[in-house]
């Protein structure tokens, strides 16, 4: 019988979308607008040497494509992005 999740053949359990909270409201913000910074630049390399959506993962403990997803569902762009028009 396996006894990690790694001998089993099978990744470890994410946060969902549904798992995330809300932050109080300026922390939020700057999550929400760190996210954005890091998905317009997912595919380029930080100073640090990593790519912008792994950066997003390890200071936020999210997982990036997680964090649009709830994102969406609260409506955040609405609330963040001032007379956003389409």
């Amino acid at each position: 019988m396996p006894k990690t999740w790694k001998d089993a053949g099978k990744q470890r359990p994410t946060r969902t979308s549904t798992e995330i909270e809300m932050l109080d409201e300026p922390f939020e913000n700057r999550r929400y607008w760190f996210a954005r910074h890091c998905h317009k630049h997912r595919g380029e390399i930080t100073p640090l040497g990593r790519l912008w959506e792994e950066s997003f993962g390890e200071l936020e403990g999210i997982p990036l494509k997680d964090y649009i997803e709830f994102a969406k569902k609260n409506k955040l762009g609405e609330k963040y992005v001032p007379n956003r028009t389409r």
